[in-house]
């Protein structure tokens, strides 16, 4: 920094604010002033008109003064001359995206190539994230939370998923911040966080209280005491910004919990020998994980494309009756849960809005329709996000199914550790207490303790909501909705035939077949080039585990574009991604009229 000397500076302008002062002469002037940040500092300025709230290149004075109260000490303040706006494409102005590159679910899915398994949390987090598209704020979903034991994977799932809204310029990550810093970083700013995601790794457990204001009432309004000036001043900041965090907790404040969505990652044996055969693949050939991160770099890039593409929109859901007709339970938390599962399938269509019809609403506005594969893609979430319509993580859940199997009238907690081993699931007597307090504090489990000893007992069962039995009622609402707005049926019920009678998203398992030679299909897209950043013709390969629940839309009709059948084995490409890179770029849907790319 060069005091006294005009240079140009790269920084945020935090603040921005008129102020009329009087000069030498006596005479009142206005003026602009307010905070800047750069590299990491904040910093004062002045300046002889409005800045704006964003990234700029300001040509500026840095300028030693005094403080008011302390004359000893002095504060830089810059004195602004000019300023340029920065505009940046985040590297995706040149990625070209075809419309009928990402149809379904499983075409999102297969863009994450670094992330083994686990599809159906990446299909619920996708959607929560897409429920921000809704031009009606009352179905934005508020936050995820992610849930494992230490060194689980949550962290790297989290940051993996949230890659193509990284690229986007709309994520701010922490490992931790506390209230005042929050009611600072973000105040007195012409910023809307709506479009913001945080993402905070490790959440603890006295999460501040400013966050969960924030996230529930899209504002944040405090009134404080400047320490150097000693004047009253209000801190502001307007916006609802989306929390994605991961927590080792078994049990979530109450008020948190009630806002996001819970969801639980695989702690199974079966993924942590997936992940290791994975991790040992990425160590044992520098050739295949470099491949491999290229790959996933060139996916999220398209990904990401396709996302900023997407407009918000309203929302119509022709069958939301029917929906309502399968709830058999009234507990006082649907009040916020219910919400949660139509934004979800608000969310399906405005990520998929490209292939759903459109309606003009009275305002002029355009909506887009839900179709039938909203209503699947709502069913294949549905068990993930059963945790939170519950109000049971997969552990408790668990734990719960041991208890009402076994049928007895009460346990120690010795003999629900030794009925929990036999059922595979090695756990420690500590852990079965932790889940115990939180199945009691759910109103679940009650404890009677009997000298050292606590005995535990069911004391009410689960409800569930079972949408599968409202199938063919929903597909007559969509018939007659079709009929009076004179839609075709293939734009209602879009690549699913006889869509009654195929529940296409009901989860399918799909055996792991060891052979080491496998067809993969791919598509020809334009995009750049890694090695030279010129607009060349690449290839990409479908990227899926090879066993995991299928995502929906119709893996019963491999024709259609975007739902065909993938190949049994993605070992092949996982063996040796190579000639993926090197040759034409390609994505999870079916090549040029339908066709394969030889490779």
């Amino acid at each position: 920094m060069n005091l006294g000397k005009l240079r140009p500076y790269h920084v945020r302008i935090l603040s921005c604010k008129r102020v009329f002062t009087k000069n030498y002469r006596n005479e009142v002037e206005e003026k602009i002033i307010g905070f800047l940040e750069l590299n990491g500092e904040r910093f004062r300025y002045t300046a002889p008109y409005e800045l704006p709230v964003d990234e700029l290149v300001v040509w500026a004075i840095p300028v030693a003064k005094e403080k008011k109260k302390n004359n000893d000490m002095l504060q830089i303040v810059f004195e602004v001359w000019g300023y340029e706006e920065i505009y940046g494409d985040y590297g995706l102005t040149s990625v070209e995206v075809l419309d009928e590159e990402f149809r379904d679910l499983k075409s999102i899915r297969e863009c994450y190539v670094k992330i083994v398994d686990e599809d159906v949390n990446i299909a619920l987090s996708v959607l929560a994230l897409a429920s921000r598209l809704n031009k009606q704020r009352d179905f934005w979903i508020m936050g995820i939370v992610l849930q494992g034991k230490s060194s689980s994977g949550k962290s790297y799932l989290m940051s993996n998923v949230l890659k193509p809204w990284s690229l986007l310029g709309k994520v701010y990550e922490f490992t931790r911040f506390t209230g005042a810093y929050l009611e600072r970083k973000f105040s007195n700013i012409n910023h809307n966080l709506d479009d913001t995601i945080f993402a905070i790794y490790e959440l603890f457990s006295n999460t501040p209280q400013q966050l969960h204001l924030t996230l529930s009432e899209g504002k944040l309004r405090v009134g404080v005491v400047d320490k150097e000036t000693g004047e009253p001043i209000e801190f502001e900041f307007q916006g609802m910004p989306f929390m994605f965090s991961t927590t080792p907790m078994e049990g979530i404040r109450e008020d948190l919990r009630n806002r996001i969505i819970n969801i639980s990652i695989d702690e199974s044996d079966e993924q942590t020998k997936k992940i290791l055969e994975f991790e040992t693949r990425l160590a044992k050939d520098p050739n295949y994980a470099d491949n491999i991160n290229k790959l996933n770099e060139l996916n999220m890039r398209r990904l990401a494309k396709y996302i900023g593409s997407l407009e918000k929109k309203y929302v119509i859901v022709p069958y939301a009756d029917r929906l309502f007709e399968a709830l058999t339970f009234w507990d006082v938390k649907l009040r916020r849960d219910w919400k949660k599962l139509l934004s979800l399938l608000h969310a399906s269509a405005l990520l998929f809005q490209k292939h759903r019809p459109k309606i003009k609403l009275e305002n002029g506005e355009e909506a887009v329709v839900a179709t039938l594969e909203d209503f699947e893609n709502l069913l294949y979430v549905m068990p993930a996000f059963e945790e939170t319509l519950i109000d049971l993580t997969k552990k408790e859940k668990l734990l719960f199914e041991i208890m009402r199997n076994e049928n007895a009238e009460e346990y120690s907690t010795k003999e629900l550790v030794i009925l929990a081993h036999r059922h595979g699931w090695r756990v420690s007597d500590r852990r079965i207490r932790q889940v115990l307090d939180d199945l009691i504090g759910k109103g679940y489990v009650v404890v009677e303790k009997r000298g050292q000893s606590n005995y535990y007992s069911i004391v009410r069962n689960y409800e569930k909501v079972e949408l599968e039995k409202v199938k063919d009622k929903v597909v007559e609402d969509l018939k007659a909705f079709a009929e009076k707005h004179g839609l075709e049926d293939s734009e209602i019920f879009g690549n699913l035939d006889d869509s009654a009678e195929k529940p296409a998203s009901k989860p399918q398992k799909r055996e792991i077949d060891h052979s080491e030679e496998t067809e993969i299909e791919t598509q020809r897209v334009s995009s750049n080039s890694i090695k030279t950043g010129l607009a060349t013709t690449l290839s990409i390969p479908v990227s899926i585990s090879s066993e995991s629940e299928k995502p929906v839309s119709n893996p019963q009709n491999a024709e259609i574009s975007g739902n065909r059948e993938i190949s049994e084995n993605f070992q092949t490409f996982r063996n040796d991604p190579t000639p993926f890179i090197n040759s034409p770029l390609g994505s999870p849907q079916a090549g040029e009229s339908g066709k394969e790319v030889d490779t």
